[in-house]
């Protein structure tokens, strides 16, 4: 929020480990008014707000949630370079009071760096509720800076917080930093601070902390005190981690690690009592969801009523194919027609029609079909995909706020890990069988930015309703055969969802490579609790927001590309034959690949055609073939004047599944990756994956 920068008095850090309640907290006290960036130079999430309170102007800047201040990760990089190099006046720690060890061991580490601190116990009166009994009194005795207990949710304690946050940056309240002591490793540290004392004066920190951390071996201190203190330094801290390993056969990294928990457990056990609250139904969803086989059963269940609801209120789909199926076609037709994205699309049409009429003859014809087949399809286009977010979005927020979505996590992990993935990136796997946007955005539940990134470039393989409808329809029209027919779909959806698997797997191996840690689960396991809607609503709109800004802006700019690709002949004229338009000699240029397949000129032309008209929105895959046959009385008899043989159209089916997603899932991949070099070798290996897989499908089907 750099245009906020000067105009703020105070700065203040807000951090905390991973489902302390950071995000809730700074959504409470800045009112919703956050800017939402980025961190120079990555894809995290960066967000900063502008608080007038009591007469100061407040910038607070919400640090990436970690567990550690050891550079292993992203998120850990961004927390340490910014509590090292920021300029700030204080900094608020939130600790879980449902799991006040864990989220205290960050704590500490801050307060070894800084004793600009205020920490806030979150979720205080639901601890409470269960049977948490907090002495923050006596905590703020033993770190010696101020503990405030708050509840985001109803307020308390956070006017509180604020007053004392303040008093720390004004200088009102001071203390030294938290200086542990670790047996056994004092005497390096001692050695470590004489040779730092050669040139005080050329770092910010405290010798101790900066002695500590060379033990402790943490990469971004390390080398940022190295280039300045040289290689007799470095040999000296070797040569101590060396001589400690092997006099008690551990590194000093890992007794730093066992003596700040011993200190925190202390100060738990003499400060937090838990009365015990029984709750028969939570032991029976436990066990429900630690089976090896009900708990993924039970999971995915749960995502299936969700996938269900979901795509039935915003599509129809899928009960308009149920219905189709047991032969009531009629309400098939009212379902899709008045589902939210039926009402829309027809609102759209009216609208398009009407300023068709409105202006023709008024204006010149090509901003006409500018306006009535550009501008307003492609403001449509947008706003088709945020009813679908915002119901996807809510009942992902209300898993993970509930709690269930932890326990639905940790029975898909041992099945995901496999693909490099973990149990958190169920979700958003199954909510892309109907729509593959939703999806893209659903992976901001994962916190690993590897993770991530390998799951944003799979989920496009993952076979959206849109493509659903394309292979029944050219299976329809071709394969007379049920039992063949069903194969040939059976066939292209096991081939997607194993690239999509095997896709993240590879983006897996190249992100780690060098590395040797082995990426697992790591989530905290809340308790069971009904859902804060509040909190609901929040997630909705933060990430609605998102994709009308970033994605939304991508999308309708492309439809009018592709608008104008389509309406527009080379000589610069509105046409409205397919065959005159930029597109044709586009597609021309591509249509030589129908030869692998042994299609003709025509037929590789139009297919070619099929496949740029589809990159739009797949549903205008299908749409472009009734553009070629406007005689033919139905799809099935348009699909059917192409002439492709089964074998043929087995490969095309298996090719519309893997090649490039619609654009809105493109827009959305690159708001959420921010790499546009990213998003163009997904293009470049999509395409190529799609025409090598169908290439061998085909040329294996023809021996049958």
């Amino acid at each position: 929020m750099d245009e906020n920068a000067e105009k703020c008095n105070i700065k203040v850090l807000v951090s905390g480990s991973p489902n302390v309640g950071k995000s809730t907290f700074f959504n409470v006290v800045t009112g919703k008014t956050a800017s939402v960036a980025n961190w120079p130079g990555t894809t995290v999430e960066k967000k900063e707000a502008l608080l007038h309170y009591k007469g100061e102007r407040i910038c607070l800047t919400d640090l990436p949630g970690t567990y550690n201040l050891f550079s292993v990760s992203l998120e850990e990089e961004i927390t340490l370079k910014e509590l090292l190099f920021g300029d700030y006046d204080a900094v608020i720690v939130l600790v879980d009071s449902l799991s006040a060890v864990k989220s205290l061991y960050f704590a500490v580490q801050v307060l070894e760096l800084t004793p600009k601190v205020v920490i806030a116990f979150t979720k205080f009166d639901e601890a409470h509720s269960k049977g948490f009994h907090i002495r923050t009194e006596g905590i703020s005795q033993s770190l010696r800076v101020p503990v405030i207990p708050i509840s985001s949710i109803t307020k308390l304690g956070v006017e509180r917080l604020l007053d004392e946050t303040l008093k720390v940056a004004r200088g009102q309240i001071t203390s030294n930093r938290l200086e542990l002591k670790y047996p056994a490793i004092e005497d390096s540290i001692k050695r470590i601070e004489n040779a730092l004392s050669r040139h005080e004066g050329e770092l910010k920190w405290e010798k101790r902390w900066v002695a500590i951390k060379l033990l402790e071996q943490e990469k971004l201190v390390s080398e940022f005190v190295y280039k300045r203190y040289g290689e007799e330094l470095r040999l000296l801290v070797e040569k101590e981690i060396r001589d400690y390993v092997e006099k008690y056969n551990r590194s000093p990294r890992e007794a730093i690690i066992s003596y700040r928990y011993d200190f925190v457990e202390e100060i738990v056990e003499k400060n937090v009592m838990m009365a015990k609250i029984e709750n028969p139904r939570q032991r029976v969803i436990e066990k429900a969801f630690n089976h090896p086989i009900l708990g993924p059963f039970f999971a995915t269940m749960i995502y299936f009523g969700i996938f269900f609801v979901a795509f039935t209120l915003n599509t129809g789909f899928p009960l308009n194919f149920i219905l189709s199926s047991l032969g009531k076609e009629g309400w098939a037709k009212v379902l899709e027609t008045y589902s939210v994205s039926g009402i829309l699309s027809s609102l759209f049409n009216l609208l398009a029609d009407a300023s068709r009429s409105l202006f023709q003859g008024r204006i010149p014809d090509l901003a006409t079909s500018l306006i009535a087949d550009g501008i307003i399809p492609g403001v449509g286009s947008v706003l088709s995909f945020l009813p679908l977010i915002m119901i996807s979005i809510a009942f992902l927020a209300i898993l993970e706020d509930s709690g269930l979505g932890a326990r639905m996590a940790v029975a898909y992990d041992s099945i995901l890990s496999k693909f490099g993935l973990t149990g958190k990136s169920s979700f958003p796997l199954l909510i892309s069988i109907g729509c593959n946007v939703p999806g893209v955005l659903a992976t901001r539940v994962i916190e690993d930015s590897s993770e991530r990134r390998a799951l944003i470039y799979s989920i496009p393989f993952v076979p959206c309703q849109a493509r659903l409808v394309i292979m029944v329809s050219i299976v329809a029209a071709l394969f007379h055969s049920p039992l063949i027919g069903t194969l040939a779909i059976t066939i292209a959806y096991l081939i997607s969802l194993l690239v999509a698997l095997l896709t993240s797997k590879l983006v897996s191996m190249i992100g780690s490579k060098g590395s040797s840690e082995e990426r697992g689960l790591l989530v905290e396991i809340p308790p069971l609790h009904k859902p804060i809607w509040k909190v609901i609503w929040w997630h909705v709109w933060d990430n609605s927001k998102h994709f009308i800004k970033k994605a939304g802006t991508i999308i309708f700019a492309l439809s009018v590309i592709i608008w104008l690709m389509l309406s527009i002949s080379p000589n610069l004229t509105v046409t409205e034959s397919p065959s005159d338009s930029i597109a044709f000699y586009v597609s021309t240029f591509f249509s030589p690949i129908g030869r692998l397949y042994n299609l003709g000129s025509e037929a590789s032309w139009k297919t070619a055609f099929m496949f740029l008209n589809g990159f739009l929105a797949k549903e205008a895959f299908i749409e472009s073939i009734a553009l070629f046959t406007p005689q033919a009385t139905s799809l099935t008899d348009a699909v059917a004047t192409l002439g492709y043989t089964q074998q043929q159209a087995l490969a095309i089916i298996i090719a519309a599944n893997l090649y490039v997603p619609c654009l809105a899932t493109l827009a959305t991949m690159y708001s959420e990756m921010k790499s546009l070099k990213g998003v163009s070798l997904y293009i470049l290996y999509s395409t190529s994956i799609a025409i090598l897989i169908s290439f061998v499908i085909y040329r294996i089907s023809i021996f049958f």
